[in-house]
């Protein structure tokens, strides 16, 4: 009995411990303030397939961005889209649009972004997907981060859209948590992750690593496996733009059949990324979450002199769940979607074990109506 107590405490403590360390380094990770200094030039690259319904919105956000019209260009390379995509690109005529469509035979994320890299005109590269939105500010802000001579690659804050139901408010918990986790791994140089939807990095440091060279039959990982490889040869280059002038704003998924398939598709590249300490973290999280749920499940069913022990437990991750949030959501401006941390903590149990289980069993999947893993 007492082993029970102590198994579920110390889980719990070392969980509390974790999470605050990663709210540390969260907090410990300076703004990225604006500077007045002369703009390089910029090339903001997007590789579509399919996104006929949100590519206007992502191309007039980036037309918006107050920064003059010769210090950027936006390259569009179409993955043989099957809708009409193409069509709703041409609506747009600029100048500062260059539209590309991926060779047959070719396909894949990675290889119409290595297309539209090696035909930018410009040194800063800039990506982002079609399903997301920028801020008036968000070129600037990437490009004069590059006026320290030592920044590499960088990698900004994305949020998801929210609505009425209760799968956006998982979605911005999950991708505000996120992105505190990857601001803690960047600030202490332990783990190198990022988002594809917001990053920036110099076009000769990805031809100097040569590209997504190795890890190309992989689907996903087009941001997380780069930082890394950037970050094995300079991991005091790889920065985390912590500024709200560079959030990306991205689409939630709609329903939970596209969400879990979203989390499936993440789930392939997480226990491929190399990086250890990301492994150990994700581990942790959800072997504690099992455990939980499997102590709670046999504590009422059986062995209910167990049950103080693991009630005792989940109500210390809630709670350190709950300060961690609520701290997240006081930066971003956003306390009311902590109204629903009470459901979305419960949601997260399911959440953690599906994607655990599909990092531990990975399989093929459909992405964009084409079959891949």
């Amino acid at each position: 009995m007492i082993n029970i107590y102590v198994i579920f405490i110390f889980l719990a403590l070392y969980y509390s411990y974790l999470i605050f360390q990663i709210y540390v380094g969260w907090r410990n990770m300076p703004c990225s303030e604006s500077m007045n200094n002369v703009l390089q030039g910029t090339s903001v690259i997007i590789a579509v397939r399919n996104e006929s319904e949100n590519i206007k919105q992502c191309i007039q956000s980036i037309l918006d961005n107050e920064i003059k019209e010769n210090l950027y260009e936006i390259i569009i390379v179409d993955d043989h889209s099957t809708d009409d995509t193409l069509a709703k690109i041409q609506n747009f005529h600029n100048d500062n649009i260059r539209f590309i469509q991926q060779k047959e035979g070719i396909n894949g994320k990675k290889a119409a972004l290595t297309l539209g890299i090696s035909l930018a005109k410009f040194p800063i590269i800039i990506c982002t997907d079609a399903d997301s939105n920028v801020g008036k500010n968000w070129i600037e802000t990437h490009t004069l981060a590059y006026h320290d001579y030592t920044v590499k690659f960088n990698t900004g804050i994305v949020l998801p859209e929210m609505n009425e139901t209760i799968l956006s408010k998982f979605q911005w918990l999950d991708f505000a948590a996120t992105m505190a986790i990857t601001a803690n791994g960047i600030y202490r140089q332990s783990y190198f992750l990022a988002n594809g939807a917001n990053l920036s990095y110099q076009k000769h440091t990805f031809d100097q690593v040569k590209g997504f060279e190795n890890n190309e039959i992989l689907a996903s990982g087009d941001d997380v496996f780069l930082a890394s490889k950037i970050a094995e040869q300079h991991p005091e280059s790889v920065r985390f733009l912590k500024s709200k002038n560079a959030i990306v704003h991205t689409k939630a998924e709609p329903n939970w059949s596209s969400f879990f398939a979203q989390r499936k598709r993440w789930a392939t590249k997480s226990m491929q990324s190399g990086n250890s300490k990301v492994i150990y973290i994700q581990s942790f999280v959800f072997v504690f979450s099992v455990a939980l749920m499997v102590g709670l499940i046999l504590s009422i069913t059986a062995f209910h002199q167990a049950l103080p022990a693991v009630l005792l437990a989940l109500v210390l991750k809630m709670l350190t769940d709950y300060l961690f949030l609520d701290q997240l959501t006081n930066y971003f401006e956003n306390k009311k979607v902590m109204k629903y941390f009470i459901p979305c903590f419960f949601i997260y149990f399911g959440h953690i074990i599906i994607s655990g289980y599909f990092a531990l069993f990975p399989s093929n999947y459909s992405w964009k109506g084409r079959r891949t893993k």
